[in-house]
């Protein structure tokens, strides 16, 4: 039994999978106080100590365990809300924890007010899992008090404290109380370039999941300047476009570009807002093709990457907001057309560099000329009038 008073933070070093298990090894200061076959809550989650080495200690979750919880989500580096079990006599600070997670949450938007953060939580309430009023909830192993308790949806409010000594200060907008991964169709909303649209992967239907993979790992899905584009070019079973058929389904969102982790590669990341910043100062100057260099070698300044805390009366856009007000069919349909008139465009200049291949051919060899295939004349017949 715990408490949801988190004692320390622990992090993570190695992630292994062994058949439905996972073996999760973690660094933390209460390392040397702890004892194989004793119980440690992370992030909420009851887990066993298997073994312990140095500062180190690894336990195991078993496929249950991930099926019910955010532990699959994990990655090396992340922090942990740490907590041993607590002891009869001892003072109950915060309620009674049990260690047994419910079901999972996402982190709908994050608000700060005058010096604490309210955090909003959207989940799936097909359990009957309903939150009351001034009751106690645990969310990644903290005890809270709701506020706000609605139909699918709850608010906490979070003191500094807590907010400087557990993970909280690292959640973004769409964390499954840790983080989802998506697919970014637009970095940059115009008019609202702050924002992108997205859309998430993990939620697709599997049919749509395979189509928008393949597409993103094909030459087309690489080598364009927008993904959407690429998406816009595939068409899908229904006969129409991937990305007319994310937008019917409604699987696409518009979420804050800062909330938004970009992974170069497995070594570096940095937030969406952050990158398109560096893009655009790309051509401008050697400051920030060094900077970007920095992020794909994983030496960029830490603080670039760290979540931060949202301005004071910043609203935050829900994940759940419908697309439906930013991606309209109007929208569609003007994407089809600057798609024919970039197409267009790259025709003529495809024509004209033809034009200029064949007349170096021609000065190469002038016989080549001969070779050029010669248009159709038109033949056109006389009848003599009766």
């Amino acid at each position: 039994m715990f408490t949801g008073i988190i004692e320390t933070l622990g992090t993570i070093q190695e992630i292994k999978k062994e058949k439905d298990n996972i073996h999760v090894t973690i660094d933390s200061s209460i390392t040397n106080e702890l004892k194989i076959d004793q119980s440690v809550a992370h992030n909420g989650i009851c887990l066993t100590v298997v073994k312990i080495q140095d500062s180190q200690y690894t336990v195991t979750a078993i496929d249950e365990t991930i099926k019910k919880t955010n532990l699959g989500d994990w990655k090396v580096g992340d922090l942990v809300n740490l907590e041993r079990a607590m002891k009869l006599g001892d003072r109950l600070d915060g309620h009674i924890v049990q260690g047994h997670v419910d079901q999972t949450g996402i982190c709908k938007s994050i608000l700060e007010t005058n010096g604490s953060w309210l955090y909003t939580f959207e989940y799936d309430d097909k359990l009957n899992n309903l939150t009351i009023e001034k009751g106690s909830i645990t969310v990644n192993g903290v005890s809270l008090t709701v506020v706000n308790s609605q139909k699918k949806e709850f608010s906490v409010a979070i003191i500094p404290y807590t907010h400087e000594h557990t993970n909280f200060k690292n959640f973004e907008v769409g964390s499954k109380i840790n983080q989802k991964k998506v697919v970014i169709l637009y970095r940059e909303v115009p008019g609202e370039d702050h924002m992108c649209l997205v859309t998430y992967s993990d939620s697709l239907p599997s049919l749509y999941h395979d189509e928008v993979m393949k597409v993103l790992e094909s030459v087309a899905g690489q080598q364009a300047e927008s993904f959407a584009d690429a998406l816009f070019r595939h068409i899908m079973a229904d006969g129409k476009n991937a990305l007319q058929t994310l937008h019917s389904n409604g699987f696409i969102k518009k979420v804050p570009a800062s909330t938004v982790i970009v992974t170069p590669n497995s070594k570096s990341n940095v937030k969406l807002d952050e990158l398109n910043r560096i893009l655009k100062e790309m051509s401008t100057g050697k400051d920030a093709a060094k900077r970007m260099t920095e992020i794909e070698s994983g030496k960029a300044d830490a603080a670039r990457t760290k979540a931060q805390p949202r301005n004071v009366g910043e609203p935050v856009r829900s994940i759940a907001d419908s697309v439906a007000d930013v991606l309209s069919d109007a929208d569609l349909a003007q994407q089809r057309i600057d798609q024919a008139t970039r197409m267009k465009a790259d025709a003529e200049r495809l024509l004209k560099e033809a034009e200029v291949l064949l007349a170096e051919a021609a000065e190469l060899s002038p016989q080549t000329k001969t070779n050029e295939p010669k248009a159709k004349k038109r033949t056109s017949t006389k009848t003599k009038a009766d």
